[in-house]
């Protein structure tokens, strides 16, 4: 086995425990706000690692750019979607005064 070989699996074994524990914490917690705390590792850190370990396995070339690309969007893009349906939980809930235009 080489090293770079190690290393793919490495990552895809940690990304995969991060996904798991993830889904796990999310199926054992009741509330909204604790289910989106665990969907966070998978976007922050489950696919950028599912990402370097398919670049490290296929090689670089316009595909794994583009992989690149997707992991990264998905990286910026997870947290943001999280806070604002957190945002709109917490207005249904009352927790949060609904802001109207002006």
């Amino acid at each position: 086995m080489s090293g770079t070989r190690i290393a793919v699996d490495v990552l895809l074994v940690v990304a995969v425990a991060v996904v798991v524990l993830s889904a796990f914490g999310a199926v054992v917690l009741r509330t909204t706000f604790g289910k989106l705390h665990y969907l966070a590792p998978v976007t922050t850190i489950a696919g950028p690692l599912f990402g370097i370990a398919l670049v490290l396995d296929t090689g670089w070339g316009i595909t794994a750019a583009l992989d690149l690309l997707i992991v990264g969007l998905l990286a910026l893009s997870g947290p943001i979607l999280q806070m604002a349906t957190a945002r709109v939980e917490a207005e249904q809930q009352g927790l949060l005064r609904r802001e109207e235009p002006q």
